[in-house]
């Protein structure tokens, strides 16, 4: 209809030079290694450049939610996350990196009796699977869920998982309990 209702603004005005960029941004990610521990407080720093026609956009997201780089984050929730930085330049260049990290509990191996090389147990007897899950600060952990399954290995192979039956009826199905700090299975 001839009337203008909004003016935009150029987002970038190149040179002769700058408009013949076809050079993606360089993205300096942070250093996160492939597991932290839960609840470690770790500092996103991240940074692009572009020598050419300079850096337009600079965003990230951990699991879709939008981070500044030098935010501080404690990472409170155990399983696969997603740290993404998109960087576009002045002529529309994009650059894109993904790095994918677990946080995981502190898992220090088996206590008692399974912490030994070699095990002989009786048929029908009861085996004490036990361990303990700590947090960054060695805090104990006392709410994770955990099961046990077990396979036969056969030359350093192992076979198909299946869920352990327990003895007695401390255990429900083949769910460890947490007791005393510890998670406990009694393995029939």
């Amino acid at each position: 209809d001839n009337i203008f209702e909004t003016i935009l603004q150029p987002n970038a005005i190149l040179d002769a030079s700058s408009s013949l960029d076809i050079t993606p941004p360089v993205i300096t990610p942070p250093n996160i290694p492939a597991e932290i521990l839960l609840n470690t407080r770790f500092i996103f720093n991240f940074s692009a450049v572009d020598d050419l026609s300079g850096v337009e956009i600079l965003k990230a997201t951990l699991d879709n939610n939008l981070v500044n780089s030098g935010d501080t984050i404690t990472l409170s929730l155990v399983g696969n996350h997603l740290f993404r930085i998109e960087a576009v330049d002045k002529a529309g260049n994009p650059s894109v990196k993904e790095i994918p990290f677990k946080v995981v509990y502190k898992f220090s191996g088996f206590l008692p009796p399974l912490n030994k090389k070699s095990l002989i147990f009786q048929p029908g007897s009861a085996i004490p699977v036990k361990f303990e899950l700590r947090y960054v600060n060695n805090k104990f952990v006392t709410t994770a869920s955990s099961s046990l399954l077990f396979a036969k290995v056969t030359n350093g192979q192992a076979g198909t998982f299946e869920p352990a039956i327990p003895q007695g009826k401390s255990n429900t199905g083949n769910q460890f309990r947490a007791l005393n700090k510890q998670y406990i299975y009694t393995w029939n």
